[in-house]
């Protein structure tokens, strides 16, 4: 007979220790985190734009086509939007038809022809369609971040794309000092270089990790509604010297524009539209404001530059003044500086007024009471 005796098993305090100091840990990461995930899914959480990338066999910056998006912004999501792109990978509700033979416009520029805040039938695009002739179609070609640079790239692949009866582009006052290498980049752009060549971020094809990140709802709502990033960045003294030189800057980087879009546009008619300062339009002294303010003279000389080029311009300081004294509303969002429907409402009735006098003037002529 085989007596087997039982040893008793010796226990490592300390490694039971660190399992249940580690059980604990995870438990207090994990819970918290999948109940907040759980909340936030319910929750308006701003769905992130998905970009295509962008090289040499692909070198304009655009979303991926026929994608349709919840956009909000704000850690309250006070501004809301349901958008789509259209077959070219632009926020517009008009797809390109090859075939289409109708007079097109393509709107050119950065967030304010994005448009997010918005749907696209309240930007100053699908606006401006509404009210040029019905033969004519409005394509709004836009992405954030974009400058002057840009512009000129989105051009070159409207014009060989949409081949355009007319070119119009949307000026911010960011787009001079933004037009810059190494200032604001954002991959997928245009840039001027320090030889004051023209020179292109590349965006590379999103890696699998990334795509998994967005995935949630939480940090979505941390980065795109809270945004997160802007308390992460370091202070940088760029902005000083772009401000004691910003005559030279603007007179240099408006000069490079104007020539570069010489080129590029030929003989298809061109309007630049700038927007206005719009503190200085709230303001009671206006007539002050509007010949002193930097942004001001930044949009005048512009203008000056473009018309001397044979270009057409609309300033909209006067139609927005105008609109601000009658009825006492701003034409952005509490809590975003961008246009809000009415800021793009009035933008393209400015620009329309312009385009039909000089385009189409007998039925300019026709539609006055």
């Amino acid at each position: 007979m085989i007596y087997v005796t039982k040893q008793p098993l010796v226990r490592n305090p300390f490694r039971q220790a660190a399992l249940m100091l580690t059980t604990i840990l995870l438990g207090g990461i994990i819970v918290p985190f999948l109940i907040l995930e759980l909340i936030f899914r319910c929750l308006p959480v701003s769905d992130r734009v998905e970009f295509m990338p962008v090289n040499d066999q692909h070198p304009y910056l655009h979303a991926k086509p026929h994608q349709v998006y919840r956009l909000t912004q704000g850690n309250l999501f006070q501004i809301q939007a349901v958008k789509r792109t259209n077959n070219e990978g632009f926020f517009c509700d008009l797809d390109f038809q090859p075939g289409d033979t109708s007079p097109r416009v393509a709107v050119i520029g950065d967030s304010f022809v994005e448009a997010l805040q918005v749907a696209n039938a309240d930007a100053i695009h699908a606006r401006l369609d509404s009210l040029l002739p019905p033969r004519w179609s409005v394509y709004g070609i836009g992405s954030s971040g974009s400058a002057l640079p840009q512009y000129l790239a989105y051009a070159r692949y409207a014009i060989g794309r949409l081949k355009p009866q007319a070119l119009v582009f949307v000026i911010y006052q960011n787009d001079f000092t933004e037009s810059l290498a190494g200032v604001a980049p954002v991959a997928g752009h245009h840039y001027v270089g320090k030889d004051g060549r023209t020179i292109r971020y590349d965006r590379p094809t999103e890696s699998l990790w990334r795509r998994l990140v967005y995935e949630s709802a939480l940090f979505r709502y941390l980065w795109l509604n809270v945004k997160l990033p802007r308390f992460f960045k370091k202070s940088t003294n760029r902005s000083k010297p772009a401000v004691q030189n910003m005559d030279t800057l603007t007179a240099r980087i408006t000069h490079q524009f104007i020539s570069g879009l010489k080129e590029v546009a030929g003989t298809i008619p061109v309007w630049l539209v700038t927007d206005a300062p719009r503190p200085a339009v709230y303001a009671r002294q206006w007539e002050t404001a509007s010949s002193t303010h930097p942004v001001s003279k930044q949009y005048a000389f512009l203008r000056q530059q473009a018309q001397m080029a044979g270009f057409h311009t609309v300033d909209l300081a006067p139609a927005f003044r105008k609109d601000f004294l009658t009825h006492r509303q701003r034409f952005e969002f509490p809590t975003d500086g961008h246009w809000n429907p009415l800021g793009h409402r009035l933008a393209a009735e400015a620009l329309a007024t312009s385009m039909l006098a000089i385009l189409l003037p007998p039925y300019r002529q026709k539609a006055r009471p």
